[in-house]
């Protein structure tokens, strides 16, 4: 579904996503929200497949592009957390 800032019935809102649309810092602003989402995601993904226990940290740091690093202090903090 397309639709256009001038669609938006609230004001603030429609003024926000017309910036976010319709100019070069808003595209880059986006950009940026979007790529935080996927690393957000990407980590709850990896915690998953972390409980299942079927997958290596390195299987699961390729899988995700997340640093093997980051794999392992997410599963040393899940064991933390289980133990307490």
């Amino acid at each position: 579904m397309l639709f256009f800032s001038s669609d938006i019935i609230f004001p603030v809102l429609r003024e926000r996503v017309g910036y976010l649309k319709g100019t070069e810092g808003g595209h880059e602003t986006m950009c940026d929200i979007m790529e935080r989402r996927i690393q957000e995601r990407n980590l709850e993904a990896a915690k998953r497949l972390i409980a299942i226990g079927k997958f290596s940290s390195e299987d699961i740091s390729k899988g995700l592009d997340i640093p093997l690093s980051t794999v392992e202090k997410l599963a040393s903090s899940m064991q933390k957390r289980d133990r307490a």
